[in-house]
């Protein structure tokens, strides 16, 4: 419930209904998806790393290539942390 959520540009949200709200607000800009991947997990004690790569169409007409690094911190099995690292 207490999950934090750290964006490439600082931005931050506290709690499971803002970040599940700021997956719902990214996924209604979104257009099209061209392509997708997801590295396999980089795992260490209680946190994974993940590279992800999106190659996505937004409904304003903007095309983007999307490159980031996802770092997660777990607790008794769920992820109550997760900070993205991108050029913005």
């Amino acid at each position: 419930d207490n999950i934090v959520s750290i964006e490439g540009n600082g931005y931050t949200l506290t709690g499971i209904d803002a970040v599940l709200q700021k997956s719902i607000d990214f996924a209604d800009q979104v257009s099209a998806v061209h392509a997708a991947s997801v590295s396999e997990p980089l795992i260490a004690a209680d946190h994974f790393a993940l590279q992800m790569s999106m190659d996505i169409s937004f409904k304003n007409g903007h095309r983007a290539v999307m490159d980031e690094i996802a770092v997660y911190g777990v607790n008794d099995g769920k992820i109550v942390f997760e900070q993205y690292f991108f050029k913005s």
